[in-house]
């Protein structure tokens, strides 16, 4: 069942945040926060996927230029990546926003292809950089960072961005 997100998700959402920061290959733009009350403050329009008592998937919307980024969908398992993305297309629908913007790690190959079946374009390949990067909640993901990674030892890592128009 995909609900929206209620504070009693918060540790298995947490759970699975942490299961995406394990590999590059799970990476896409996720809630920052690493521990359950930066957690409930920084969510705002998520759904959970909820099997047997227990999240297994998450999808978030947020403002974002002409239209809205989503954070996910992330899952543990890739065949609950399409109904966590057409249930948060449709949250975007009732809510009037008519673009989706997309943000999966460039290792991410298998939201990749599931964003490009669900018919998201690739706008561009990107890095995400960070000035003053002390205090972030999460850690740098493996295999990443610059030749400044002294001065600035965390960073978001490489993303791919698609988006698609979503409504009538």
């Amino acid at each position: 069942m995909i609900r929206p997100v209620a504070r009693k998700d918060l540790p298995g959402l947490l759970a699975l945040l942490r299961h995406m920061d394990q590999s590059p290959e799970r990476g896409v733009l996720a809630p920052e926060a690493r521990d359950l009350e930066g957690l409930a403050e920084e969510l705002e329009d998520g759904l959970v996927l909820v099997q047997d008592g227990e999240v297994t998937g998450y999808v978030g919307l947020y403002p974002f230029w002409d239209g809205a980024a989503l954070e996910g969908p992330l899952a543990y398992r890739r065949e609950d990546l399409p109904s966590l993305l057409k249930a948060a297309e449709e949250r975007a629908q009732g809510l009037g926003v008519e673009r989706l913007y997309a943000f999966p790690r460039e290792e991410n190959q298998t939201l990749r292809e599931v964003l490009e079946a669900a018919g998201y374009d690739l706008l561009h390949l990107t890095y995400f950089f960070v000035k003053n990067p002390q205090g972030l909640d999460y850690p740098t993901p493996e295999g990443c960072g610059s030749k400044g990674a002294s001065r600035a030892p965390r960073s978001t890592g490489s993303s791919t961005g698609k988006a698609r128009r979503v409504g009538p």
